[in-house]
């Protein structure tokens, strides 16, 4: 059309594109340094007006978050192999700590959710709701079948995207942009400061190594507690047993954490005990049926309060991530060949039952 025509990211393209086949010729000729010296001296691009044109104001601009945020929180976590580059992930996850760091320094989180595929998080930014998902930082299996060609221009906008919103963001509270750098949002808080207050406002809370989640100290810090070391907390927080325990202090799993957010006060420590099995971890972004009556929902809350089979789905979904490729082929076939048999009993079955009535007739 007319309108792509007069792009100005095509002629951009053509440049680069014309100076990509300088470079290849000069790699066939075995010049190298030559090829370096051209690629490093490409046209460069930027798509700031594209972000402009498809949100011409702030309000559509945070109404549009989630798809971006949790984009560039799944490169963050992905393994630099193959078109996504070291670049890549350090720029990904670079933004989300800014994101974070702001979250955190405004105490705007309101939910929490650990699941099988991550945690989830819900935060009111000026009235509009922002839900992102950060999945675990295990090992990821990059599937083949992936363009990342596409994923990547989708990666490109969105950085460039979430740039803007938290330079207004930072802005608008008084924050440098780009700030400080520091390692974890704990650090960023105790760096800048909040008057906010928030669920654990008040509480210092240490992370031991094997809780020692980015998500968590994220979490920690946006429900108003400080992350400090053992000797000067006053709740430690274990995803294990502890042989020996501070009487002085409250121990916890990570999961209080979360519950304490999505209660909106600092939970009973008790139920929470390292080893101990953790009340169950119910959802918050499930709403309860409007229909039913307060009492209904009194009586559904006190049973959802006993193990349902959901954990269980959760830790054998939780157990197939784990698998190796091998295994999850060899479980896939024996998952096959049981679908199959009770295909085959539930037909034996339904012949055995066509038969009996036909019998009962004659």
């Amino acid at each position: 059309t007319q309108q792509g025509a007069r792009e100005p990211l095509l002629k951009e393209f053509r440049d680069f594109k014309a100076a990509m086949v300088k470079v290849r010729k000069s790699v066939g000729r075995k010049d190298i340094d030559r090829a370096r010296s051209r690629y490093e001296e490409a046209p460069q691009y930027d798509v700031h007006h594209l972000v402009k044109e498809r949100y011409p104001t702030f309000d559509a601009a945070l109404a549009d978050l989630d798809d971006a945020l949790c984009t560039i929180a799944l490169f963050a976590t992905l393994p630099a192999a193959g078109r996504v580059s070291p670049e890549h992930t350090a720029e990904s996850k670079k933004v989300m700590k800014w994101w974070q760091q702001y979250v955190a320094h405004t105490h705007s989180l309101q939910k929490g959710f650990i699941s099988v595929k991550g945690v989830y998080f819900q935060a009111t930014i000026q009235k509009h709701t922002v839900t992102w998902l950060i999945p675990h930082a295990y090992t990821q299996d990059v599937p083949k079948k992936v363009d990342f060609r596409v994923m990547l221009t989708f990666l490109e906008f969105y950085t460039a995207y979430v740039k803007f919103v938290l330079y207004k963001l930072y802005k608008e509270a008084g924050l440098a942009f780009p700030p400080a750098s520091p390692d974890s949002t704990s650090q960023f808080s105790e760096l800048v400061g909040s008057e906010n207050e928030g669920p654990l406002s008040g509480l210092s809370l240490c992370l031991r190594r094997e809780a020692s989640y980015s998500w968590l100290d994220f979490a920690a810090c946006a429900a108003g507690a400080r992350i400090v070391d053992e000797a000067a907390c006053t709740h430690v927080v274990a995803d294990r047993v502890l042989k020996e325990l501070d009487e002085s202090k409250e121990h916890v799993q990570p999961q209080w954490v979360i519950d304490s957010l999505n209660a909106g006060r600092a939970k009973p420590c008790a139920p929470y005990k390292p080893g101990e099995n953790a009340p169950p971890h119910l959802s918050p972004f499930v709403e309860p049926d409007e229909e039913e009556d307060a009492s209904d929902s009194e009586d559904a809350g006190s049973e959802a309060e006993a193990p349902a089979p959901a954990p269980e789905k959760e830790a054998k979904d939780m157990a197939k991530m784990l698998m190796s490729k091998k295994a999850k082929r060899l479980y896939g076939r024996m998952q096959h060949g049981r679908e199959r048999k009770q295909a085959a009993v539930a037909r034996l079955r339904k012949r055995r039952e066509l038969l009996a009535a036909r019998a009962s007739r004659q």
